[in-house]
């Protein structure tokens, strides 16, 4: 019975781990055809919340290049750039949909690699 109880409690972490809701490196079906993963970023972290999604990824690029991409892309599926800063340390945007808020945050590491929030 002891074993019983391990091989359950083992499959049960695999099935967990293996879900979208905490899978790194795996855009969340929300993401999916609105909003792109920058080209050569590397996902970190997925938060997928019932109303609410956040990506955490990785770039060697700078805050203005990933903030430029982001607004140069969504515009072109119907969003609108409601702020944009951007700077050689750091980026901001706030883009909208119809009843929809797009946050993408971008900080320049010592190491020179940025890492960036999208929320949704």
């Amino acid at each position: 019975m002891n074993h019983t109880i391990r091989i359950l409690l083992g499959t049960l972490l695999v099935v967990f781990l293996a879900s979208p809701l905490c899978a790194e490196g795996m855009l969340p079906d929300r993401f999916q055809g609105e909003v792109a993963v920058y080209p050569g970023a590397v996902i970190v972290k997925v938060l997928d919340f019932p109303k609410s999604v956040m990506v955490r990824l990785k770039s060697q690029d700078t805050p203005e290049r990933i903030a430029a991409f982001y607004k140069t892309d969504m515009a072109a599926k119907g969003w609108t750039t409601q702020v944009a800063d951007a700077t050689a340390t750091g980026a901001f945007l706030v883009m909208t949909k119809e009843t929809r808020r797009l946050i993408v945050e971008v900080e320049r590491g010592p190491d020179a690699t940025s890492l960036f929030n999208i929320s949704l």
